[in-house]
C-alpha cells in the first residue's frame, strides 16, 4: 500500500507552532503616475489567509511600496514605463508566491529641482505679498526685477508680516570705484533692496535665497545677490541676513512703500520652490 502524504501550504508548522494561512492573491486595480512615483490599487482577495501588508512590486527595477489601496511606490525613474504586481503577507511573514496581475502601463514624470509658486507684477503697489507658501519644498528662491515709479527708494523684505526688531543683515556695495559694508543687529526688516524710478533705471536685478523656511526649529538664513544697471552705472551688491524666529515662513511681504509711488508696473516677483 503507499501512502502518499499531501502537505497544504495553509497546514505548514513552523516547529510546533502553525503558521497562519497564506493570502491568495489580490485583484489589481489602477495604476496611476506621480513625480518619480506611483500609486497602484488593488482590492484583496476574500479567499485564503489573512493579509498584514500587501506589497506592490514594479517591472522593471523591483522597486516595492507597502501599504493599503492605492500603495505609493516611489524612487521610480522619470520617464521609465513600468508595470506592478501586488501580493499580500500574513501575520508569520509569509506569502503564497502567487501575485495580482499585471497592472497598466504607467510613466512616471520627471522631477525638476525648482517649481514655480507664484509671481507678481508691480502695477504701482506699494507692497506685493507671496501668502499660504507651502512647507513641502528645501527651500525658496526669489527672483526679482525691481523698479519704482517715482524716485529713488528701497524695498523691504518682510517675513509672515512681522514688522519688528527679528531682522539683522549685513551689506556689501561695490560701484567699480568704492565699496560700502555696513550691518545692523536688529532691524524691522529682512533685506534693503534699493531701487531706481523707471526714468534712470534699465534695471534692479536681484536673485534671494531663503534656506530651511519650513523649519520650526532653525532661524532662516536670507542670501541675496543682484544690482543696478544705471544706463551705464550702476552697483553690484551682496547680502545675507537672518529671520530670527523658529516658526515656519508662509507668507513673504515685499515692501516699497517709502518709494512714493510704490513698485513700477514692469516690476515683476517671482517665487519658487528648491526640492534639494
Amino acid at each position: 500500500m503507499t501512502i502518499t502524504n499531501k502537505v497544504s501550504l495553509k497546514s505548514v508548522m513552523s516547529g510546533n507552532t502553525p503558521i497562519a494561512d497564506v493570502v491568495d492573491a489580490p485583484t489589481i486595480g489602477a495604476a496611476t503616475a506621480g513625480t518619480e512615483s506611483a500609486t497602484v490599487a488593488y482590492t484583496a482577495a476574500t479567499t485564503g489567509g489573512t493579509a498584514t501588508s500587501f506589497t506592490a512590486i514594479s517591472t522593471p527595477g523591483s522597486v516595492t511600496g507597502t501599504g493599503a489601496s492605492p500603495i505609493t511606490v516611489s524612487g521610480l525613474t522619470g520617464g521609465t514605463a513600468y508595470t506592478f504586481k501586488v501580493y499580500g503577507t500574513n501575520a508569520s511573514g509569509v506569502w503564497s508566491g502567487v501575485q495580482s496581475a499585471a497592472s497598466n502601463s504607467v510613466t512616471p514624470a520627471v522631477a525638476t529641482s525648482f517649481e514655480s509658486i507664484a509671481s507678481a507684477s508691480g502695477t504701482g503697489a506699494s507692497t506685493i505679498t507671496f501668502s499660504s507658501i507651502p512647507a513641502t519644498y528645501k527651500s525658496l528662491q526669489v527672483r526679482m526685477w525691481l523698479q519704482t515709479n517715482a524716485t529713488t527708494g528701497t524695498a523691504f523684505l518682510r517675513a509672515n508680516g512681522i514688522s519688528s526688531s527679528v531682522y539683522s543683515y549685513h551689506l556689501l556695495n561695490g560701484n567699480g570705484a568704492t565699496v560700502t559694508v555696513s550691518g545692523l543687529a536688529t532691524q524691522t526688516s529682512a533685506i534693503l533692496f534699493n531701487i531706481q524710478d523707471n526714468a534712470t533705471s534699465s534695471g534692479n536685478v536681484y536673485i534671494v535665497d531663503i534656506q530651511d523656511y519650513a523649519s520650526t526649529t532653525n532661524y532662516k538664513t536670507i542670501r541675496s545677490f543682484g544690482g543696478i544697471d544705471l544706463n551705464g552705472s550702476g552697483n553690484v551688491s551682496i547680502k545675507s541676513a537672518l529671520y530670527q524666529q523658529t516658526t515656519a515662513i508662509s507668507s513673504l511681504t515685499f515692501d516699497a512703500s517709502n518709494t512714493g509711488g510704490g513698485f513700477g508696473g514692469t516690476a515683476t516677483i517671482a517665487l519658487y520652490g528648491i526640492k534639494g
